[in-house]
């Protein structure tokens, strides 16, 4: 009995250091942003292809003889793979190793995140002509997540996330602007807050701003578009909001709009996912020619911008932040993300710089 359990446990080693050979260089690699079929590769490598390689190639210049058998030989080779693939890792991630595993140590499990519907009651006050949209939507997710990444601040997080949901709308040309609410006195008084500054300021066309409320919502259009208020929604804009994921809290949608001198739709969104910030844009440009062009001038005012103030990217670099920019066909994907519990390391890090 006692050599059987041996044997069982020897079994369930053997396969936990043959997964984490696999998992631990391919987690870290997804944890960069970096393409799962690049991950993929790099926890293959790992293991099972480098140590079957170098036992086959050693196992054909090997001599007769000697004590050991093949499987001991194998594990043998297995072992010092796994130093070094881990080792690696564990250096490259630089005190990061807890966190990277936490948060990506299943990365190759699918996501099954549903596509967000455009359904909120606020979108019946959007004239159809919108064309930019940004929706700020209640999130228990992030708040129960932010919690746990930073209890101390869990009142002050109570505070700040309210259920409220904010819908801003703007025209082409600046030509009208329409921003709705429900859910929050906060944001209504904002509201009065704006127009009360707008009216010192001696904003053109204030006395014919004024915030309409309609049950449990508010709204506030420009005199330009509250007569279009109810007439329609702008379908086309609203169309873009399936490719969001329905656990995102704040979303950009852009119809036509003009980037580095190329037309256009953008849809962007912030998302909370593993213990992880992830805000994701993509840019829709007319050809792959466009959208190579945008991301190359994307990046290289990336680089310029971290060139210009050298000490920010350690503050990036030590939060474990990483983001991406590439052209996939017609689109200009950029990625960025960070850990929660990173994030006020990293706000304070940049504002002593």
């Amino acid at each position: 009995m006692r050599s059987v359990l041996g044997w069982i446990a020897r079994i369930v080693g053997l396969a936990a250091l043959c997964f984490a050979m696999f998992d631990v260089p391919s987690a870290y690699a997804a944890s960069r942003g970096w393409s799962p079929w690049l991950a993929l590769a790099l926890g293959a490598v790992s293991f099972p292809l480098l140590p079957l390689a170098w036992h086959a190639f050693g196992e054909r210049k090997r001599r007769a003889g000697g004590t050991t058998t093949g499987w001991d030989r194998l594990l043998f080779r297995t072992l010092v793979v796994a130093v070094l693939a881990i080792g690696g890792v564990f250096a490259a991630a630089r005190g990061q190793m807890w966190r990277t595993m936490r948060t990506n140590a299943l990365w190759f499990v699918p996501d099954h995140t549903a596509p967000l519907v455009a359904d909120s009651p606020l979108f019946k006050y959007i004239p159809p002509t919108a064309y930019e949209l940004v929706w700020l939507r209640p999130s228990p997710e992030l708040r129960a997540q932010l919690v746990e990444a930073v209890p101390d601040l869990a009142d002050i997080i109570g505070k700040a996330l309210t259920p409220a949901e904010v819908v801003l709308a703007i025209g082409h040309h600046d030509e009208g602007f329409l921003l709705a609410e429900r859910g929050s006195a906060d944001v209504a008084e904002l509201m009065q807050y704006l127009l009360a500054d707008a009216a010192r300021l001696g904003a053109p066309d204030t006395v014919n701003l004024k915030v309409t409320t309609n049950g449990d919502n508010r709204y506030m259009a420009s005199p330009g578009w509250a007569s279009e208020v109810g007439t329609g929604r702008p379908q086309a804009l609203l169309d873009l909001i399936p490719r969001v994921p329905d656990d995102a809290f704040a979303i950009a949608l852009a119809k036509q709009l003009t980037a580095l001198g190329h037309e256009v739709d953008a849809v962007g969104y912030i998302r909370v996912r593993k213990l992880q910030l992830e805000l994701s844009v993509d840019l829709d440009a007319a050809d792959p020619a466009a959208a190579r062009a945008i991301a190359t001038t994307l990046q290289g005012l990336l680089d310029r911008e971290l060139g210009d103030q050298p000490a920010i990217a350690p503050c990036l670099q030590a939060s474990g932040e990483h983001h991406s920019i590439d052209a996939d066909g017609t689109t200009v994907q950029l990625r960025a993300s960070v850990a929660l519990d990173q994030l006020r390391t990293l706000a304070e890090c940049i504002g002593a710089t």
